[in-house]
C-alpha cells in the first residue's frame, strides 16, 4: 500500500500494477516465451525492489521490436485491462487520514 503523500511510492505501486497487466497482456498475445514477454515479466515481478530504469529500456526496447500490429493490440489489451479493473489500481491506495463529510 501506499500514502498519497509518496510520490515514489505512487509511481512505483502504479508502474507495477502497469507492467502486471502488460504482462498479462504479452503472455496472451505473445506467448510465454517471447522475449518481450519474458521481460515484461523480470519488470512486473519486482515487488520488494524499485522497477529499475534498467528494466524499463528493456521493456521499451523489446515493445519497438514488434511489428506495430502486435505493438497496437499489446498496448489496447493493456490499457483495457486496467480501465476495466482499475480495483487494481485503486487497492494501491491509502488516504493520509480519514475525513470525515459533515
Amino acid at each position: 500500500m501506499f500514502d498519497i503523500s509518496d510520490v515514489h511510492g505512487v509511481y512505483n505501486a502504479l508502474g507495477s500494477q502497469f507492467f502486471k497487466a502488460l504482462f498479462r497482456a504479452a503472455k496472451e498475445i505473445l506467448g510465454d516465451e517471447h522475449s518481450c514477454t519474458k521481460a515484461v515479466n523480470k519488470a512486473a515481478n519486482m515487488e520488494t525492489v524499485e522497477i529499475s530504469q534498467d528494466h524499463i529500456v528493456v521493456v521499451q526496447r523489446e515493445l519497438h521490436q514488434l511489428d506495430d500490429g502486435l505493438r497496437d493490440a499489446l498496448l489496447k489489451e493493456t490499457h483495457q485491462s486496467l480501465v476495466t479493473d482499475p480495483s487494481t489500481i485503486l487497492q494501491q491506495w491509502q488516504p493520509n487520514e480519514k475525513k470525515s463529510v459533515h
